[in-house]
């Protein structure tokens, strides 16, 4: 029988996504032996090329300020003062991408280290730099990185998982389905807790053993 997948739709600039995070890594090392883990990038506000505007920026930042006090994970202002602040989350995307294809292996921790560097360290996400100082972390050669990111193959690839997410109807991030064969259960839509994830995902799999 196919092994269960958990796949986790979410952005790497998505706030909420950056709340979660701890909580979703818990639900990744629980399941790891009974499920994959699968991430499917979600395409928050790819090809954006405004700068944003003051009134965008007290937005964000009481929204930031929610998710901090509710979840505990650490924002850093700062970047909200820049006047050439671009918040286009296709770039971050593209980056994982690329380091799928690498190293699938990486791919969430490289995810979350392009959170840290966004939301802690105030790094700029539409340059490359940001990505190939990660890659260091990574210990991989920034060469093979920098090739693969201006490919077509890695900017359709990314469109691909964009196009995957809306034809699967999320509209939200983060989103958490359980996938069982060709079919998908909705865990969540939106943040929650890594206990109640786990628990609507100990239901399905003591379904899928009762069911044999």
């Amino acid at each position: 029988m196919q092994k269960p997948e958990i796949i986790y739709v979410g952005d790497p600039l998505c706030s909420w996504c950056w709340g979660a995070a701890p909580e979703l890594s818990l639900l990744k090392e629980r399941f790891k032996a009974q499920m994959d883990f699968k991430i499917l990038l979600g395409g928050l506000r790819p090809g954006t090329n405004t700068v944003m505007s003051d009134h965008q920026k007290l937005f964000l930042k009481k929204h930031w300020l929610e998710i901090e006090s509710l979840t505990g994970q650490k924002f850093n202002y700062q970047i909200l003062e820049r006047h050439d602040f671009i918040y286009d989350t296709e770039p971050p995307a593209r980056a994982v991408f690329c380091m799928r294809a690498i190293n699938p292996d990486l791919e969430f921790d490289f995810f979350k280290a392009i959170q840290k560097a966004f939301y802690v360290e105030n790094k700029n996400t539409n340059s490359l730099e940001t990505y190939l100082d990660i890659c260091e972390e990574f210990f991989m050669e920034r060469d093979i990185f920098e090739k693969l990111f201006f490919t077509e193959d890695a900017q359709s690839g990314t469109l691909d998982d964009f196009e995957q997410t809306r034809m699967l109807g999320v509209m939200g991030f983060p989103t958490v389905l359980l996938k069982i064969g060709e079919k998908y259960k909705l865990i969540t839509r939106g943040y929650e807790k890594y206990e109640a994830m786990e628990q609507k995902l100990l239901v399905w799999l003591n379904t899928l053993v009762n069911n044999g």
